[in-house]
């Protein structure tokens, strides 16, 4: 999978869960300015609709996605149940 597409995936992925529950993903985002400020940032400034873009852009989110080989190419398919929350995904920017 090329990065173009993984960030493709993952803005879509984002959009869905925020759409779930716009209040809930506001929380998630503003929870931890001190470890995510950028998301902190998109929460409390952005508009929930450019939400999902704004995380896959932000710097916090590039730096993780530039430490990933992908040069690999492999893809793999996930259960919905397999899928990360966006919980998880804000936790895996703090690595």
């Amino acid at each position: 999978m090329s990065r173009a597409l993984y960030e493709h995936l993952a803005e879509k992925y984002l959009q869905s869960l925020i759409q779930r529950n716009p209040d809930q993903a506001r929380q998630v985002l503003s929870s931890s300015p001190e470890l995510l400020p950028d998301l902190y940032e998109i929460a409390n400034l952005g508009e929930v609709m450019d939400w999902p873009a704004q995380i896959v852009a932000c710097g916090q989110m590039q730096m993780l996605l530039d430490q990933m080989n992908w040069q690999k190419g492999s893809l793999v398919n996930l259960s919905p149940s397999d899928l990360p929350t966006l919980e998880q995904f804000s936790e895996a920017l703090t690595t």
